[in-house]
């Protein structure tokens, strides 16, 4: 909302009605807390609405009928007939709870980290590339010039694999 504008996303963050129906997907437990409660829930819904546009639409819709229907009812009704609905509002809503880095942090997942292998305990022994350095240097010089011209009858053994593969995707050659 950077130049004060409510944006649809911004409007189905705020919206109670869902965040009702959120803490039926989502209710706290003696550990974990209800959707809404999460400090950030509404940013990460938020987030989830801008990068998941397709969304959008189903959870306005769900927002604008748990105001009049109530959240169990609504919810029941999309799981019964319109499982469809159902699965894109619990995706968001789901989606933005275990984004949320308070939840992250309760359930002892920090995200994705780089992890270096850099051990026999990583399976790097010294062992690892011991056939490789028992076979020998191999290397083969690359022709200064193309050799291929355009004719069947000259295509190396490399490419005649990279034609049939190509051929096994798309169908063709």
């Amino acid at each position: 909302m950077p130049d004060g504008h409510l944006t649809p996303g911004d409007a189905a963050a705020e919206s109670e009605s869902l965040w009702r129906l959120a803490d039926l997907l989502v209710p706290a437990t003696d550990r974990m807390p209800a959707a809404s409660s999460v400090e950030g829930s509404r940013k990460w819904l938020h987030y989830v609405l801008t990068v998941r546009r397709d969304l959008l639409p189903a959870v306005q819709r769900v927002a604008a009928r748990v105001s009049e229907d109530g959240p169990a009812v609504v919810l029941r009704d999309l799981r019964e007939n319109d499982p469809g609905f159902f699965l894109s509002v619990a995706a968001a809503v789901i989606g933005a709870y275990y984004m949320n880095p308070v939840v992250r942090n309760l359930i002892g997942y920090p995200g994705q980290e780089p992890k270096f292998a850099s051990s026999a305990e990583d399976g790097l022994g010294d062992d690892i590339l011991g056939c490789v350095a028992s076979r020998g240097a191999r290397y083969r010089q690359a022709p200064a010039e193309p050799t291929y011209s355009g004719s069947e009858d000259e295509l190396c053994s490399d490419c005649i694999f990279i034609v049939a593969a190509t051929a096994d995707r798309t169908g063709r050659a």
